[in-house]
């Protein structure tokens, strides 16, 4: 974790960056896609405790659904998985 905010901006431009290589040229990251690490990453960012962070991780989320590049019912999907155990829900119900 960095506190500058520029650096994290980077950091999460940098995982979807991975996300969306990982994915490749298959069609929308889907429930029965397989998950890597960059976007297992994204998810786990979403609940980060610093609210740049967090914030700039889901509206990632949102913009890769906006783009087709992710499904949005695997989106909701997953943001109910995570909300029961989420320690920082701010990002996830915006």
């Amino acid at each position: 974790d960095f506190s500058s905010p520029i650096i994290q901006a980077q950091g999460v431009r940098s995982l979807v960056a991975a996300v969306l290589k990982e994915k490749g040229s298959n069609g929308p990251i889907m429930q029965s896609s397989t998950q890597g690490p960059a976007l297992e990453a994204l998810w786990q960012q979403c609940c980060s405790d610093c609210a740049l962070v967090r914030s700039a991780c889901c509206d990632a989320v949102v913009l890769l659904v906006d783009q087709g590049h992710a499904d949005l019912q695997y989106v909701l999907s997953n943001v109910l998985i995570l909300l029961p155990s989420a320690r920082n829900t701010q990002g996830l119900i915006r």
